[in-house]
């Protein structure tokens, strides 16, 4: 390296250092920066505490067994509606019928659905008569059930 090359090295990291200084924040801008983090974090805060009550009140609502609501002889049939709605929402009116059981039949098979929640309770195989099983108990599996 030759000594202009060396003169203009020096006078580029003069410049970069020179640059980095004049533009740092005050002492009072970072002072309004760390206000403003913590007014922000204050924020999160009540919002997580205001969400996990949210969460807390679901929760308890949704361990309230209907059993209990639909059985109370104390309630009369409106009261006990207005407690079924407040617990299940829309499907409320679908948790106080009866179970009905549908039965689909062809030559191959014999389904039988379930009219609460319109679950496949039993398959039969017409087909497969050599073998024992060939009926299959949906209440005794336990299928995924995908969200």
């Amino acid at each position: 390296m030759d000594r202009q090359s060396m003169l203009g090295l020096f006078l580029i990291g003069l410049i970069l250092i020179g640059f980095s200084v004049l533009n740092a924040p005050s002492d009072e801008e970072i002072a309004n920066l760390k206000k403003q983090q913590d007014s922000i974090a204050l924020v999160n805060q009540q919002e997580a505490i205001t969400k996990a009550a949210n969460l807390k009140a679901v929760q308890q609502k949704q361990n309230a067994p209907l059993d209990v609501v639909l059985n109370d002889t104390l309630l009369n049939d409106s009261l006990k509606l207005a407690k079924a709605q407040d617990l299940l929402g829309d499907f409320a009116s679908a948790a106080t019928g009866q179970e009905e059981l549908v039965t689909i039949e062809n030559s191959v098979m014999k389904v039988t659905l379930t009219s609460k929640g319109g679950r496949v309770k039993v398959v039969e195989l017409k087909v497969i008569k050599q073998q024992k099983a060939n009926r299959f108990d949906f209440l005794k599996v336990t299928l995924p059930v995908s969200v």
